[in-house]
């Protein structure tokens, strides 16, 4: 496989010749109860649980933002409704927060918090604006605050609104975020 990443597929072989037979997906990668046996099995007391499809999502959506959210939001509800956010105190799932319209990553942030929700998972890449105004850190507290959230160690505001921030860095030049 090494040989493939180095230097590419000059026989021109299928997928299956270069990387061999697919892992078996056992009960324990899709039900929580499963997951549990092993992890004791294994000797492991927690666990952190990324749904590594939001990436896919969000980079293969990244022309229509606002289909984005929809779609980020149907897996954060079925990830909720099979596995929770919170699995026993052990299994704690990420919801996956994506943030072209700051409003609705708001919302999404405020419905996963309200299911007991520990970590969420933003995607490290620049965030594509849509036409919602700019996301700036001290207006996403004041957008929670109105909204009577308040603000705890369940999830951080001050550190989604730098994360947030950071992607406003990335994606707009200087011009865009001097006003």
């Amino acid at each position: 496989m090494e040989d493939y990443f180095k230097n590419g597929n000059p026989e021109g072989k299928s997928r299956r010749e270069i990387f061999g037979s697919s892992m078996k997906s056992i009960p324990a990668f899709r039900e929580p109860a499963a997951r549990l046996e092993l992890m004791d099995e294994l000797g492991v007391d927690h666990t952190l649980m990324f749904p590594t499809l939001a990436s896919l999502v969000e980079e293969r959506m990244r022309h229509d933002p606002d289909a984005i959210h929809v779609v980020v939001h149907a897996l954060n509800e079925w990830l909720y409704e099979t596995w929770q956010f919170n699995h026993k105190d052990r299994i704690f799932t990420t919801p996956a927060i994506t943030l072209p319209n700051v409003d609705k990553a708001i919302e999404e942030l405020e419905w996963v918090a309200e299911r007991d929700a520990k970590a969420v998972l933003i995607r490290p890449a620049p965030a594509r604006a849509t036409r919602a105004p700019l996301v700036r850190a001290p207006r996403v507290r004041s957008i929670l605050e109105a909204r009577g959230r308040t603000v705890d160690a369940t999830l951080d505001a001050d550190v989604v609104a730098e994360l947030m921030e950071v992607c406003n860095r990335r994606v707009l030049p200087p011009m865009a975020r001097a006003g």
